[in-house]
């Protein structure tokens, strides 16, 4: 899970290094990026997601998250802990 709030970040780029990296030791990997994917309305892209958008996509994460043997999560370092958006998943 990419917990930067922006698209196409550094925290992103790794990520998906990553995954290609697991293809190769066929580990089967996916990438659930905030940027892209919205769990709340206020977002840093000008865009508004709407509700149901929102919902959808907390459906997909909870089925991922659950379908999933581990996770990893990615997130920028924020005055010592990680994102605003990352929290907001996790909560």
């Amino acid at each position: 899970m990419i917990g930067s709030a922006q698209v196409n970040s550094l925290t992103s780029a790794l990520a998906r290094y990553l995954t290609e990296h697991f293809k190769t030791h066929d580990i089967e990997a996916e990438i659930f990026d905030l940027a892209e994917k919205p769990l709340n309305q206020l977002d840093f892209s000008g865009t508004t997601p709407s509700i149901d958008e929102i919902k959808q996509n907390m459906k997909d994460l909870k089925e991922k998250a659950m379908a999933a043997d581990f996770l990893i999560l990615g997130t920028p370092n924020y005055h010592g802990s990680y994102s605003g958006i990352l929290k907001n998943a996790l909560d």
